[in-house]
């Protein structure tokens, strides 16, 4: 699975394997997979909405408090 970011999706949607731009660095990030976490489960999903809470893979250089786009 590999190192987890957990994120809310404040606006729009996001799909697998998107690329979404880091707005602080100016680099471009792809999102591998989306995990929708139930205690200690990780459901993998294709899809996610506004308001979602979830667990994603893939992020190399975003950190903390970024916002990406």
């Amino acid at each position: 699975m590999g190192p987890l970011a957990y994120t809310r999706i404040y606006s729009g949607e996001m799909k697998k394997n998107t690329n979404l731009l880091n707005s602080s660095t100016g680099t471009h990030e792809k999102i591998g997979h989306i995990y929708r976490v139930r205690a200690n489960q990780y459901v993998s999903v294709n899809h996610i909405h506004t308001g979602d809470i979830v667990a994603i893979s893939g992020l190399r250089d975003t950190k903390a408090g970024q916002t990406l786009i």
